[in-house]
This record gives structure tokens, C-alpha cells and sequence, in this order.
């Protein structure tokens, strides 16, 4: 890592359409070490998301989630 701070962080995300898997697509930058996607998901849609990490030495190797992950709307309680 060169020992420099960390920049930002690249958020990317790759979708399973119909079980095949898409290309990686970035969809955000963030200097936290939180991030919260709030556009473009469909119910029951299966991601997979990925992190990488940015300094002046560059680019880190991405994290990425061991298994994808089903999207869901929060069910609302009755009453």
C-alpha cells in the first residue's frame, strides 16, 4: 500500500441477470467506510459487489462478497 492514506474507495457491483453474470460496474466512490445504494434495483435482483481501495501507490486488489446477494424491498408490517 506504500503506506499513504487511503483516498477513496470504488464501489462496483455485477449483476446475475437470468443466473449469467455481467461485467463489473462501477457505481460509486466513497472516502467513508460505509456506502449505500438507493437506485436502480429491481425486487428478487442478485448482485454481487466488489471494493477496492485508492492511495498514491495506486489501486488495492478488489474485495468482493464471497456469494451474490438477492435485492429485496423492505416488507412493510401490517397494520
Amino acid at each position: 500500500d506504500g503506506g499513504s492514506k487511503i483516498k477513496r474507495y470504488i464501489m462496483e457491483r455485477k449483476d446475475f441477470k437470468s443466473g449469467v453474470p455481467s461485467e463489473w460496474y462501477r457505481v460509486g466512490f466513497t472516502t467513508d467506510t460505509s456506502f449505500k445504494l438507493t437506485e436502480f434495483f429491481v425486487d428478487e435482483s442478485v448482485f454481487s459487489f466488489r471494493v477496492i481501495a485508492e492511495n498514491e501507490a495506486g489501486k488495492s486488489n478488489p474485495l468482493e462478497t464471497q456469494h451474490p446477494i438477492r435485492l429485496e424491498r423492505k416488507k412493510k408490517a401490517p397494520g
